[in-house]
C-alpha cells in the first residue's frame, strides 16, 4: 500500500511540475550579440490588439515618441544611427488580422522630419519626436502610422522587435 501511496505521489509531483515548462521564455538580448530592438514594439502581435491613442480633437498638436534601443550587455563607444522608415504595409496587415478599417495618417495631419534617432555614445536608447494634429482629424476615421527599422550601421536588427504601430484617434 506504501508503494501505491508513493507512487501516486510521485506522479502526481511530476503531473504538476511539468507546468513550468509550458510558459514562454523572455528572451533576454543583453548577452548575445549586439542587436537593435524597438523596447515597445507592438508588431507582430500575438493575443490583442495595440490600444488607440486618444487625442482631443481640440488639440493643436500632441507628440508619440518612436524608440529605438541597443541591446547589449555594453554600450556602443560612439554613436549609433538608426534609420527607421515609414511602412504602410504594416496598416494592411494589421487591419487584415484584426479586421479592423484603420487608415493611414494622412501626410498633413502629422510631422516627422527626421527619421534617423541618433544613439549617444554609452547611451543605450534614444526616441524621434512625432508630432501629430488633432485638430485635423476626422473623428470618425481610425488613424494609424507605422514605422519599421530599416538600417543600424550594420548591427543586427531583431526581426520582431522592429516595428512600431501608433493607433490613434481624436475624439
Amino acid at each position: 500500500m506504501k508503494k501505491v501511496f508513493y507512487l501516486c505521489l510521485m506522479l502526481a509531483s511530476i503531473i504538476t511540475n511539468t507546468g513550468c515548462l509550458k510558459d514562454d521564455p523572455y528572451t533576454a538580448y543583453a548577452d548575445g550579440e549586439p542587436l537593435i530592438t524597438v523596447p515597445n514594439s507592438n508588431w507582430p502581435v500575438m493575443q490583442q490588439q495595440p490600444d488607440d491613442s486618444l487625442f482631443s480633437a481640440s488639440a493643436a498638436k500632441d507628440t508619440l515618441l518612436l524608440y529605438v534601443e541597443f541591446s547589449w550587455n555594453k554600450t556602443k563607444d560612439g554613436e549609433l544611427k538608426v534609420t527607421f522608415q515609414k511602412d504602410s504595409s504594416l496598416i494592411a496587415d494589421f487591419n487584415s488580422k484584426w479586421r479592423t478599417n484603420y487608415i493611414e495618417l494622412p501626410a498633413d495631419k502629422y510631422q516627422a522630419p527626421n527619421l534617423t534617432a541618433i544613439i549617444p555614445a554609452h547611451s543605450r536608447r534614444a526616441s524621434i519626436p512625432i508630432v501629430v494634429f488633432p485638430n485635423t482629424m476626422n473623428i470618425s476615421n481610425n488613424y494609424m502610422l507605422a514605422y519599421t527599422v530599416v538600417d543600424a550601421q550594420g548591427i543586427v536588427i531583431a526581426s520582431t522587435y522592429k516595428s512600431m504601430l501608433f493607433p490613434m484617434k481624436a475624439q
